[in-house]
């Protein structure tokens, strides 16, 4: 079996990212009929801290196929581990989070902040594999964990863009079928996989639509006993900008103004808990 080397520089993953992307982003077009709005709003250069809505398993590989740079997503355990993704996952220079080991908040924050201060790009889906386990109807956009929240709030980089995206995907079908059993195999200890079944679920046609990017610098210098609040009002921002793009009906990017101004969620007060 085809290994690549246990240690790859950082030129290396970049190439074979490159690499990955020229081979699987034509096939990915080819059998996926896919539009995309708002590509002006992935800033040219510099970090941002891309938030999509996650469906599917192979939303990520939907996402790296058509924006023009790379991005290091956040990858649940188990992605490392199954034969077919696990030298994809790990050369590419992804961030792989050890769901059923502690210490995950500290590796995520550590790799992600380096990153991130290194101008690149990093994705995280906050729904995590939720609507693999629980098999939710299409359309589905399940409450976000506050891991990325939780990651702004350690990492406190200022102006950093938060870019939130939304994948809306059309006759949904179940590829295949993943006992739970199996997954707890190859992750032992998530409980996640307790459900008989994990559905591997393809879109026939997929809408993604870029939003405008969101600071939140204003949350930063909260005092230590409001911070949970403002993990709390981060994860609504965002999520109701996601369900906002996923729903509405955006002009082409033709006939759209190109704004590259960013928007702040605004300071909350006690009224809104």
């Amino acid at each position: 079996m085809f290994k690549l080397p246990p240690q790859m520089t950082v030129l290396g993953q970049d190439l074979w990212y490159e690499t990955l992307k020229s081979v699987l982003a034509p096939m990915v077009k080819n059998r996926l009929q896919t539009t995309i709005e708002g590509l002006e709003n992935i800033p040219e250069s510099g970090p941002a801290l891309l938030v999509p809505n996650h469906r599917t398993m192979i939303d990520p590989f939907i996402l790296s196929a058509e924006l023009p740079r790379r991005v290091h997503w956040v990858v649940a355990a188990f992605m490392s581990r199954l034969p077919i993704t696990r030298e994809m996952v790990r050369s590419t220079g992804n961030i792989v989070l050890p769901v059923s080991q502690g210490g995950r908040s500290r590796e995520l924050m550590r790799k992600a902040k380096r990153l991130l201060l290194r101008g690149r790009l990093v994705g995280v889906f906050p729904e995590g594999i939720d609507n693999f386990v629980n098999g939710s109807a299409p359309g589905t956009i399940s409450p976000f964990h506050s891991s990325f929240a939780r990651l702004l709030m350690q990492m406190r980089i200022p102006d950093l863009p938060v870019i939130p995206i939304a994948i809306t995907g059309e006759e949904e079908q179940v590829l295949l079928r993943i006992p739970g059993a199996v997954l707890r195999q190859l992750d032992p200890g998530n409980h996640c996989w307790d459900s008989r079944e994990v559905l591997g679920v393809v879109y026939r046609q997929a809408h993604i639509a870029i939003g405008r990017p969101l600071v939140f610098d204003n949350f930063y210098d909260l005092p230590p006993e409001r911070e949970e609040e403002a993990v709390k009002r981060i994860i609504q921002v965002v999520r109701d900008e996601i369900v906002a793009l996923a729903r509405a009906d955006i002009p082409p990017p033709s006939k759209r103004p190109m704004d590259r101004s960013a928007i702040t969620g605004p300071i909350f007060d006690d009224s809104d808990y």
